[in-house]
């Protein structure tokens, strides 16, 4: 049987939390056109950004677990944002993916709902963080536990940045996504044969690492000892390994792997 699809009711916490430029309204206030129990006074007319803007929950996206948002208090946003990872020895910014959520800014803790930390681990398990928003400028970056960290990690700032035009997004959350489909194939090559994860050359991050050169990308040399993955944005190195610049270095294996023969 067909599922309904969802309706917002008597929901309107998205006129409230979020920010619509067309008609000068800032995040976590009130629409000026909002009209208690009746809805939206404006809405045949309402401006595009309105009519385009749906939130997870009413497109049942993944969110079957989480509560009408007037009942829970945030909004999960569909629009993809991201934030930037700048490290702190090569001052290179690495962005990542985050999904957006807009807390009511009078029940600032109502994201830590179990049901909502469900649904950022499982963002997690694609490469994002979630950014908690509770204006257009106060908000907080929120990592679930990883394989390699089992903590989760909430980054404060004083002002999150301005707020991104679509063609940033586009162009950052394409970037994010490209960084975690290499780390997600890094770490599948890593559990292969050390002979065969090991030799490939590495993506050029920064320097490259002792026992590799540069070549455009860092291309093992017949004296490396180590192996050397990229370091993923927002997270530690594997167990075991140690962080060198923008890189993670390996142990150093039992038996020096040989190079794949090259076809």
């Amino acid at each position: 049987m067909t599922k309904p699809p969802r309706q917002c009711g008597e929901c309107q916490l998205c006129c409230k939390l979020l920010p619509m430029k067309e008609i000068a309204k800032p995040a976590g206030k009130p629409c000026p056109q909002q009209r208690h129990g009746k809805g939206c006074a404006i809405y045949p007319t309402r401006p595009p950004g309105c009519r385009l803007w749906s939130c997870r929950w009413l497109l049942d996206a993944d969110t079957a677990e989480l509560r009408r948002p007037d009942r829970s208090r945030y909004v999960v946003d569909m629009m993809p944002d991201f934030v930037e990872w700048v490290n702190n020895e090569t001052g290179e910014c690495t962005p990542i993916e985050v999904v957006q959520v807009w807390c009511d800014p009078h029940q600032r803790d109502a994201w830590r709902d179990p049901a909502l930390l469900a649904f950022i681990e499982r963002r997690a398990e694609e490469g994002k963080a979630a950014l908690i928003r509770w204006s257009a400028r106060d908000g907080m970056t929120v990592f679930a536990p990883t394989p390699d960290d089992p903590q989760w990690h909430e980054v404060r700032s004083e002002s999150v940045g301005h707020e991104h035009t679509a063609a940033e997004k586009y162009a950052a959350v394409k970037a994010a996504r490209r960084l975690v489909g290499l780390a997600l194939l890094l770490a599948a090559l890593l559990a292969a044969p050390a002979a065969f994860a090991q030799s490939l050359p590495l993506p050029k991050t920064g320097q490259c690492p002792a026992g590799y050169r540069d070549s455009g990308a860092c291309a093992p040399t017949s004296d490396r000892e180590r192996p050397a993955i990229p370091k993923p944005a927002g997270r530690q190195c594997p167990s075991g390994w140690s962080q060198s610049g923008s890189y993670c270095i390996g142990p150093i294996p039992e038996t020096k792997p040989q190079p794949l023969p090259m076809r």
